[in-house]
């Protein structure tokens, strides 16, 4: 009998499960949080609190962000105790964004541009940001980015240049791509190196990614 550890998915911006459809965990329960409609001026610790109704808190729970999913998974450990908190392309602290995004946040120029403004441009960069090569990877990556409500990532987006970093006392194990270029490397510390992955790495590098989580997950058998 295999005794399963239940694991709590949370995905990037506008994205679902179909982000962690190239992990390979045996012994793993999988269990995806699904995003909520944010509410008016709605801070992040707010609404993480509101996806926690999606967690069953008596027992142990385990988390693995995505991107964004990472910055919600620290504020969901922030206010419920989580066993492990695993961020993968995502960022801990606010030192760790880039110079350009530091002067976005200071400027507020993100406001300036709603989202549904820029998302043709975004479907046309994303594949060489997010490192996404081949026609499959970004065939997935443009579908996302279409299928993101626009009122939803213009509030995820003025929520992150809000968010204070990480405040709690949850430990986290955080997975980064060396060629990740939303959130390059050089501005980051404490991380797990995956050689050669963007912020895509999700899909291009699941393999590696898959064997790291495993090792750390150790499900027991029986």
């Amino acid at each position: 009998m295999v005794n399963c550890a239940l694991v709590y998915f949370i995905s990037g911006l506008g994205a679902d499960e179909r982000a962690f459809r190239y992990l390979r965990l045996e012994g793993v329960e999988k269990r995806f949080i699904h995003w909520l409609v944010p509410e008016k001026n709605e801070s992040l610790r707010e609404y993480a609190s509101r996806l926690i109704e999606q967690i069953d808190t008596t027992q142990p729970v385990t988390l693995v962000g995505l991107s964004f999913g990472g910055i919600i998974a620290q504020e969901i450990a922030s206010v419920i105790e989580c066993e492990r908190v695993f961020l993968i392309s995502s960022v801990k602290q606010l030192k760790e964004l880039s110079e350009f995004l530091q002067l976005l946040r200071r400027t507020r120029l993100y406001r300036l541009l709603p989202f549904g403004w820029v998302k043709p441009l975004a479907i046309r960069l994303a594949p060489f940001w997010f490192d996404a090569v081949s026609e499959r990877h970004r065939a997935l990556l443009k579908n996302i980015i279409n299928e993101t409500d626009n009122r939803f990532a213009q509030w995820a987006i003025n929520a992150i240049m809000r968010w204070p970093g990480n405040s709690g006392d949850t430990p986290v194990i955080h997975i980064h791509g060396t060629h990740d270029r939303v959130f390059p490397v050089c501005y980051l510390s404490g991380y797990i190196p995956i050689k050669g992955g963007g912020h895509f790495m999700i899909v291009t590098h699941a393999k590696p990614i898959s064997a790291l989580l495993q090792k750390h997950l150790n499900p027991q058998t029986i």
